[in-house]
């Protein structure tokens, strides 16, 4: 028989010759109140997506030292939160497949958006573009009025093999860091740069990046082979773990400056809706991903051919088996630098439209996806609200504004947002100009931060 009172949080129980996970969740998530410490709580924030914040020698888009910049400007005009596009995990193998919302992996995290020199020094990074020759192609990159994904990526990835082996090449003092934090780490970290490393050599020999086309022996990654695949390619994988100890490293100078700047919540990450099944997530944890399948929409009358979003969703099943590790772990990876969570298509934690690959919308079904428990007690350890997106922009808007709701009572905790990622920011919206063309050149936010962001308020009878 189990205790009366158990704690909150995660316990493994083991009974007679079974064991499972046991979770204890709070009776609500962490909220905004909780963060201001107030009843009624009252507070603003913007949003903004940070590949557009743009800085003199970022290299042709925005990385986490125009993030700090912009943190510091809006907290001295008493926000309290800013909430980011999506930082996880891409395909660095891959530098045309850009979209944040169709990541490799959202345990990790986008490593080009790492600004080294907050981290190793501006001595460092001018070493290593010197050393690179990178200096004009940097400059051309800046002064494009869109970003050439392909192009900067190459840029900011040869940058980065440099930094590296400057970094290696003597004993350097955050070295003791950088191995606590691959130890920290642990095997997912290992894993992950292992198959970074994987489509790297895939790459070079012609071969397709989807590890569910690779030779047998590199699908599982507990293999033999993939053992002395390790061995003969550590450096290359000590490489991958050193660009996410140096994104890591300044999304928390991003969220200690926010906190020091005074604002009550800081940073609001963002958390996809999926990861693509050719990637790093659904290659390490195969048992609670279901890579042979596609999560999409049913077809609506604005769409009748359904859609197909190309990322896999989390198996029920697996995740059952497993004592939920796989969305527990994603949660705690994506709270772990913010003051807060914005989950996207929220009603994905309970039910998703999933497809089997090569066939259409219409041949999809239902899966039940039963994880919103975890959500409370992950938003509870470590003190972070948890907004998330409906798929109904009208309605989201009617409860965040205070309206009343179908039994005549107003919604007293609710949070709203001028646009969301499906329709036009605010000042298009107002000034009728949804997409300018030929697209304006590139400007800072240095000095203006209110004017590269959305607003959102959030509490009681809140407005924007």
């Amino acid at each position: 028989m189990l205790p009366g009172m158990i704690p909150i949080g995660y316990h493994r129980v083991h009974l007679d010759d079974q064991q499972f996970t046991l979770a204890v969740a709070p009776a609500r998530c962490f909220s905004i109140a909780d963060a201001l410490h107030q009843s009624a709580p009252r507070a603003w924030g913007l949003s903004v997506q940070l590949y557009s914040l743009r800085r003199h020698g970022d290299g042709g888009f925005g990385d986490t030292r125009a993030l700090e910049t912009l943190l510091q400007g809006v907290a001295e005009r008493g926000a309290d939160a800013l909430a980011i596009s999506p930082v996880h995990a891409m395909f660095s193998s891959a530098p045309k497949h850009y979209s944040p919302y169709s990541p490799s992996s959202r345990l990790f995290l986008n490593s080009l958006y790492a600004a080294p020199a907050s981290i190793l020094g501006e001595e460092a990074l001018h070493r290593a573009i010197e050393a690179t020759g990178l200096q004009d192609e940097l400059q051309r990159l800046e002064q494009l009025p869109l970003i050439d994904w392909p192009a900067a990526t190459r840029a900011r990835q040869t940058l980065l093999r440099q930094l590296y082996q400057d970094f290696i090449r003597q004993a350097h003092p955050l070295d003791a860091d950088f191995q606590h934090f691959r130890q920290r780490g642990g095997e997912a970290l290992e894993n992950h740069c292992r198959f970074e490393a994987l489509q790297e050599l895939c790459v070079a020999e012609q071969h397709s990046l989807d590890w569910r086309d690779w030779p047998e022996q590199w699908r599982n990654p507990d293999s033999p082979a993939l053992l002395q695949f390790a061995e003969e390619h550590r450096q290359t994988i000590a490489y991958y773990a050193f660009c996410q100890w140096l994104i890591t490293s300044c999304l928390e100078r991003a969220q200690a400056t926010a906190r020091a700047s005074g604002m009550a919540i800081g940073l609001i990450a963002d958390l996809a809706v999926g990861a693509d099944g050719a990637g790093s997530q659904a290659w390490c944890r195969q048992d609670e991903l279901l890579a042979q399948l596609t999560v999409g929409a049913p077809p609506d009358a604005l769409n009748r051919a359904g859609q197909g979003w190309g990322i896999s969703a989390f198996s029920p099943e697996g995740l059952k088996r497993s004592g939920f590790r796989a969305f527990i772990e994603m949660l705690r990876a994506n709270f772990a630098h913010a003051g807060g969570l914005r989950i996207d298509h929220v009603l994905g934690l309970q039910r998703l439209w999933v497809i089997p690959l090569g066939h259409r919308p219409t041949r999809a079904r239902t899966c039940i996806t039963p994880s919103m428990t975890c959500c409370a007690w992950s938003a509870w350890s470590p003190c972070a609200i948890r907004p998330s997106s409906s798929v109904k922009t009208s309605v989201r808007c009617r409860k965040a504004c205070g309206k009343s709701s179908a039994n005549g009572r107003s919604w007293a905790f609710a949070y709203c947002c001028s646009s969301r990622t499906t329709v036009p920011a605010s000042n298009p919206f107002w000034t009728g100009r949804m997409m300018p063309w030929p697209p304006p050149a590139p400007t800072t936010c240095q000095h203006s931060p209110a004017g590269c962001a959305r607003v959102i308020s959030t509490g009681t009878n809140a407005s924007t």
